[in-house]
């Protein structure tokens, strides 16, 4: 299982580019990659909304043609899509700034649920300054530590019932109906913005 570059690609998962993530993959690399190494691929399909690319494979130069030598696209269209996502990303950091810079002028609460990598990322990248003092972690492990450079408290969820943020940045969207469900149970009715 790897992050799926087509996926960020095409969705400027700005806050997927991470240092742990030290390289790539679209499906037609990911896939000639093994081809080419004379694995025959099984299976490799996306999992997690899309986000990562599976692939199981076995060894043997028995591969049917079509999975010895995949069809690949021009590497005009990977350069064209970084080029995109390069221009998307300074759109987004300016969007989400402008959003951030809203909630302070308006002196609302708002917190980021999940203190991970795509919050640290986000955090980072746009909020040392900014709105956001908690971030909201199940993880027990995780709670009562502080985002890594930027300094923000991660919390339990029961410290919202006494916080009452009027919107919760929620960091991956596969998580927003769980999320949801937890906010209501504890009685509280904020905005989600999905990151």
């Amino acid at each position: 299982e790897v992050p799926n570059a087509d996926f960020m690609l095409a969705h400027t998962a700005l806050w997927d580019v991470i240092y742990e993530h030290y390289s790539y993959f679209g499906q037609h690399s990911l896939s000639r990659l093994f081809s080419d190494q004379g694995f025959r691929i099984l299976r490799l399909d996306t999992t997690f909304g899309g986000q990562f690319l599976c692939l199981d494979a076995a060894p043997g130069p028995d591969a049917a043609p079509d999975q010895r030598r995949p069809t690949h696209p021009p590497s005009s269209a990977m350069t064209d899509a970084a080029k995109r996502f390069g221009h998307n990303s300074r759109a987004l950091l300016a969007e989400w700034r402008g959003r951030l810079d809203e909630i302070k002028k308006a002196g609302r609460r708002a917190v980021v649920w999940g203190a991970g990598s795509k919050g640290v990322t986000f955090l980072n990248l746009l909020s040392r300054d900014g709105p956001i003092e908690f971030v909201v972690d199940i993880n027990p492990r995780k709670q009562g530590m502080a985002i890594a450079g930027t300094g923000q408290t991660i919390i339990p969820p029961v410290f919202l019932v006494d916080y009452r943020p009027d919107i919760i940045l929620v960091m991956n969207r596969n998580y927003a109906e769980e999320i949801a469900d937890m906010v209501r149970e504890m009685g509280l009715e904020p905005e989600f913005w999905f990151v």
